[in-house]
């Protein structure tokens, strides 16, 4: 595949993704009000272009096929990951990497997200592992709600409420202190860049701190 092909046809597919996003941007809790039409369809993009980029005999797609992308509840997560996989291949398509690239997807090194946003990390590929940790992120949020009887959903509409009035509620309810409260929404600001193509306004160092403090946050706050 030429490199230029394959960097437009991943950009391509990338620019679905974003599309959808935007869709929603206004909307409560963003992407995740989006039709299961609509990110199944975003899904099976993400993954077809991966399939028919991952050079034969390469991980990408030798475990490709491994990769939980049927899950039912986890459709924006599994979008997001595909995501960040797509941005990793394409970093290696435009720097020619593609002749010694070490192994990306790993069933035992997968085991959970965040392993995967860390390992992208000492790849240095800092885009796919802010969008990752971002959704581990959420999904902890989403969770500690469910103990402290927070609802993440709106009562009349039923959408998912967006992360940084779930945030807000936490802090009140005493889950963590105020200063954690402010550090989850710089993270989701890291996160947001992440998905809007804001490449530029983080950093590798940043998206690391951000990686280690969700793993230790969600220690001290178990869901």
């Amino acid at each position: 595949m030429d490199k230029s092909a394959a960097v437009k046809q991943i950009d391509a597919a990338l620019k679905r993704f974003g599309e959808l996003e935007t869709k929603y941007k206004g909307s409560e809790s963003g992407i995740a009000n989006a039709t299961g039409i609509e990110l199944g369809e975003v899904i099976a993009l993400l993954k077809t272009t991966l399939d028919r980029l991952a050079p034969p005999g390469s991980s990408y797609g030798d475990e490709l096929k491994k990769f939980p992308q049927d899950k039912h509840g986890y459709e924006v997560e599994i979008s997001e990951t595909l995501c960040g996989i797509l941005l990793a291949l394409r970093a290696d398509y435009q720097a020619d990497r593609l002749q010694t690239i070490r192994q990306l997807i790993h069933a035992d090194l997968f085991s959970d997200f965040l392993e995967m946003a860390e390992y992208f990390l000492e790849e240095t590929y800092k885009d796919p592992a802010a969008m990752i940790a971002g959704g581990v992120l959420e999904q902890h949020l989403r969770k500690l709600c469910s103990n402290y009887g927070i609802a993440t959903t709106e009562p009349v509409s039923g959408r998912h409420r967006k992360l940084d009035a779930i945030n807000a509620d936490l802090a009140k309810h005493n889950a963590y202190a105020r200063n954690n409260q402010k550090q989850i929404t710089a993270w989701a600001d890291i996160r947001n860049d992440a998905a809007h193509g804001n490449y530029g306004n983080y950093n590798l160092q940043q998206v690391k701190l951000m990686t280690a403090g969700i793993r230790d946050f969600m220690s001290r706050n178990p869901a």
